[in-house]
């Protein structure tokens, strides 16, 4: 697979406008998502679908109960979406909107999310293998070289499963603060995205081999599966392959 890292921003649509945040009904901001679409189709589908990604995310029954949430001020302290909602920011860092297009066989490096980041497929797909189960910290160090970048934490100690998953064209994914992935588009299909994001990922430096191994082996398996195809696998830990291996033998 051809490694083309993260040199994906294609065009940068504007940071997060927090004199617009009272206008909640009409969030996501309409300007943000037609200059996303490259013909005259109408943006409320996109709309609704990332409030939808969002209220399903953090566990909202309505825009509209999210909206009484946002503003009420006798509310303990604000999760993740309410802080991005009222403040226009999340996890203290500001995000912006951004176009990107990922070429076929790129990959992102493995990282962690240090803020929320909203993402649309707008053509292809984009593949990922992810972290099982909840986020284990939600605060990166800084690189210490004075302009921002931050450092994903050490998984490799982590026996944790990993996932295989697809963002296709037309769906909306959510990544929440200290979620952990690697993101890659398949070596014959690249795709465009809707992001809102912090400008930068918290970068994890060492990457498991296991990591490694199952991109490429999803790659082959994607590039080979036929149109509509749907694959679903778990990556194990050898500690994990060890116990269910034991676990299986003493079925049988």
């Amino acid at each position: 697979m051809e490694n083309t890292k993260e040199g994906v921003v294609l065009k940068e649509l504007g940071w997060l406008n927090s004199s617009k945040l009272e206008k909640l009904e009409e969030w996501p901001p309409e300007e943000i998502l037609a200059a996303a679409l490259s013909d005259d189709t109408s943006t409320g589908h996109l709309q609704q679908g990332a409030r939808n990604a969002l209220l399903q995310k953090y566990g909202y029954k309505s825009w509209e109960s999210l909206i009484s949430r946002a503003f009420d001020k006798q509310k303990e302290v604000p999760d993740e979406l309410i802080e991005l909602l009222t403040t226009g920011k999340s996890n203290q860092r500001p995000l912006q909107w951004a176009l990107m297009d990922c070429m076929p066989g790129c990959q992102f490096r493995l990282h962690a999310h240090p803020n929320i980041e909203l993402v649309y497929c707008m053509e292809g797909a984009l593949h990922e293998i992810r972290m099982d189960g909840l986020p284990f910290t939600k605060s990166f160090d800084s690189d210490g070289a004075g302009e921002g970048i931050l450092i994903g934490p050490s998984v490799t100690q982590l026996q944790r499963p990993w996932k295989f998953g697809t963002l296709q064209k037309g769906t909306w994914l959510v990544n929440e603060v200290g979620s952990i992935h690697k993101s890659f588009t398949a070596s014959n299909c690249g795709c465009k995205l809707l992001v809102l994001w912090g400008g930068s990922h918290a970068n994890i430096p060492e990457e498991p081999s296991m990591i490694s191994e199952a991109v490429r082996s999803m790659d082959e398996k994607v590039c080979a599966c036929h149109a509509g195809e749907m694959i679903s696998e778990t990556f194990l830990p050898n500690s994990e392959r060890n116990k269910r291996g034991s676990e299986e033998k003493m079925k049988g």
